[in-house]
């Protein structure tokens, strides 16, 4: 089973998006698909899976907007779940959530994930016209797999041997896509 992991260097650069690009481009996969948020909230149309005084684990059982969750079972996951916990839970988070959702290809939307896991592939999205810049992705640049540009690719440190990608606006770059199925038809 392939993990994939779609980071961004700050909100709303195209996390979701990507994430949801990749589900519906392979709708054979089975994906269960994970965001980790460290915040605790409960999306609408969601049930609570697992509560610790850790972490929480939220399923979307209705694809009700907005939340993200919703997009990846509108995107044709399998299963979406919502994973609030902070840094020194998450590996515990991870364990529970793969408990829950054993089977199927994954796709795990966090930028703190690899700080835990050692993913198949790990994207980062990066928006050059974008000022904000996590810390967590500064700290994953050495880390990455390839980086896919929300808008025309820009210079970015620390990353300069991987490849890039260009997001559209209609499904995955094509060597994007290649590069995907490559990675979970070996698994």
């Amino acid at each position: 089973m392939a993990v994939i992991v779609v980071g961004g260097q700050a909100k709303h650069v195209g996390k979701t998006k990507l994430a949801c690009q990749i589900i519906s481009s392979f709708p054979d996969r089975h994906w269960i698909a994970i965001k980790i948020a460290g915040h605790i909230h409960q999306p609408v149309g969601s049930e609570l899976r697992k509560e610790t005084p850790g972490f929480s684990i939220w399923e979307q059982v209705e694809p009700l907007p907005p939340s993200d969750t919703a997009r990846f079972l509108e995107a044709g996951a399998r299963r979406a779940l919502l994973l609030c916990a902070s840094e020194p839970n998450l590996l515990d988070a991870w364990t529970a959530a793969r408990a829950l959702a054993p089977e199927g290809t994954v796709i795990l939307e966090s930028t703190r994930a690899p700080l835990f896991l050692k993913p198949d592939l790990f994207l980062l999205v990066l928006d050059p016209a974008q000022p904000d810049y996590k810390d967590s992705a500064r700290q994953q640049l050495g880390n990455v797999d390839a980086i896919v540009w929300n808008r025309t690719p820009g210079h970015v440190g620390g990353a300069t041997n991987v490849p890039s990608f260009l997001a559209q606006e209609s499904g995955l770059e094509l060597r994007l896509q290649e590069r995907i199925q490559a990675i979970i038809t070996a698994s």
